[in-house]
């Protein structure tokens, strides 16, 4: 038992960090701008609008088992007072290994001038870890099926699911105007351990993540405005990763339809860069599309990375 313990802690362990670059265990998504409340609990409630957003996120394309990552949330103010609400649920697939993801959400906004707000958000719930024993492959079969009933019959190595429940909680700060933003975050607070088959080994934990995030508006006339953002991501043990992002947005109305065109580029170190492209249609309907191309020597052997972000903005609560 304690060589299979320590055979599945140390596959998780790797195959928790390969999602990011630099060993990042939370799934990634270039749109984060679009969605900023899945990095920071805070944003709910400093809009009018109650919004649903959905991304599914395609990592490493042509590559076995990539990363993929599935998400979607809905957060708004309350209508009476200055607070606000929240949830989110994801799915994040990496070969044999799945989590699962819930968190509720509240935040609560005061009002500091006439210009700035600021807001504080918590969010509970957990995380479930599975590992799919049936996918894992020593990748000698192919080769050498002759060893096929040694692994089926070796003790040590698992052959069915199991999963591992883990409480998880995030908390943030988010300071914001109508033409900025700034927000810190801190994700796993609890740091939970991943209980397999009632035995817990080694660093098999939830590591806990900072956020830290800015942008700002800077209108060029009526209808065409840019918003550069920045995001910097660190977790206990791994470097400090940087991301830049610069989006431009083209206000038009047509049949009395208005709608907005916005396109964006990014840089994320020691990673990938992204070029992203989408609309916003009559206010309400939100789409984007994002491909992210790998500058690491990961990028010779995959075809790159598709993210498709859908929105949805409900009418303003006034």
């Amino acid at each position: 038992m304690k060589r299979f313990a320590y055979i599945l802690c140390t596959t998780v362990v790797m195959l928790l960090g390969v999602d990011g670059a630099r060993a990042q265990q939370d799934p990634q998504l270039s749109q984060y701008m679009w969605n900023p409340y899945i990095l920071n609990p805070a944003v709910a409630g400093t809009l009018g609008n109650y919004q649903v957003r959905f991304n599914s996120r395609f990592q490493w394309a042509g590559i076995n088992d990539a990363p993929q990552t599935y998400q979607i949330c809905a957060y708004g103010p309350d209508v009476r007072r200055r607070m606000g609400w929240g949830a989110q649920l994801y799915s994040d697939i990496l070969g044999p290994i799945s989590s699962t993801g819930f968190l509720a959400s509240y935040g609560y906004n005061i009002q500091l001038s006439e210009m700035f707000s600021l807001s504080g958000g918590l969010s509970i719930g957990g995380l479930q870890y599975k590992v799919d024993g049936t996918k894992l492959d020593a990748g000698d079969l192919q080769n050498h099926p002759e060893l096929f009933d040694l692994w089926q019959n070796d003790p040590s190595l698992l052959k069915s699911t199991i999963s591992a429940f883990a409480p998880d909680a995030n908390l943030g700060l988010y300071l914001y105007a109508s033409n900025m933003h700034f927000g810190i975050s801190a994700q796993h607070l609890f740091g939970s351990k991943l209980n397999f088959n009632n035995e817990t080994i080694g660093v098999n934990r939830l590591r806990q993540h900072l956020y830290l995030s800015g942008g700002y508006i800077l209108p060029i006339n009526r209808e065409f405005a840019i918003e550069p953002t920045v995001l910097a991501k660190f977790m206990s043990g791994a470097p400090l990763v940087p991301e830049l992002n610069c989006k431009a947005k083209y206000r038009l109305e047509y049949r009395r339809v208005e709608s907005e065109l916005w396109g964006g580029i990014s840089f994320r170190y020691g990673d990938a860069a992204a070029l992203m492209f989408g609309i916003v249609y009559e206010k309400k309907y939100l789409f984007g599309y994002s491909f992210d191309w790998s500058y690491t020597q990961l990028g010779r052997y995959s075809n790159g990375t598709h993210e498709v972000m859908i929105g949805v903005l409900f009418d303003k609560i006034k």
